[in-house]
């Protein structure tokens, strides 16, 4: 009798589940293009195309979404999240959004960080994702989160971090220094530059 084979991670797959944990931690671990990837194990005398990781990749996501849904879960049981968000470039064809540049939202607790890539910056994003939630939320100077209904029934007290909330204090000394002596230019701000970044403010 002959044993089974192991089980692969795409099946009928060529690639083995050693080659998809580098390829992975490379990505994702170590933030390296694929490109370079593939370029290191031709090194080694496997040649892959970026078509066959592509369609590995696509496979992999849908393993992964139970996990990601369980950490979404997680973190919207907590009670104080730090949310920012950036442009991302999408070049994917949608014809819902044909627009390629889209938003990438990150959403951070004491424990879990997760993120979410949306076609549009609306407050719907962090409305949407905290539905049904209380608890402080930490953000910029977005106008995005005071438009949240959580925030209008005060169910989530949104905090600037002071990272923003120092830009206010610089502005009113140089505007006092200028005041005081047009001719003198602004100096900045030694201690507040020394404030901690991580405190927080209603």
């Amino acid at each position: 009798m002959t044993a089974p084979p192991p089980p692969k991670v795409v099946p009928k797959g060529l690639v083995g589940v050693s080659v998809w944990v580098t390829l992975l931690v490379g990505k994702f671990a170590q933030y390296q293009p694929i490109q370079r990837l593939l370029a290191d194990l031709r090194d080694h005398d496997l040649d892959l195309s970026a078509a066959t990781v592509a369609d590995g990749l696509r496979h992999i996501t849908t393993l992964m979404q139970p996990i990601y849904d369980g950490l979404m879960r997680h973190q919207r049981h907590q009670n104080f999240w730090q949310s920012d968000e950036t442009r991302w470039m999408v070049f994917v064809k949608d014809e819902q959004h044909p627009n390629h540049a889209w938003s990438l939202f990150v959403m951070r607790s004491a424990d879990t960080i997760v993120f979410l890539l949306e076609a549009h910056r609306t407050h719907d994003v962090p409305q949407t994702y905290l539905h049904g939630q209380s608890g402080i939320l930490v953000v910029d100077r977005s106008t995005i989160y005071p438009a949240m209904s959580q925030v209008k029934d005060d169910q989530i007290i949104l905090a600037l971090c002071w990272a923003h909330q120092r830009r206010d204090f610089r502005c009113q000394r140089a505007a006092a220094e200028v005041a005081a002596d047009p001719v003198a230019q602004p100096r900045g701000l030694a201690d507040v530059d020394q404030f901690p970044v991580a405190s927080y403010i209603r």
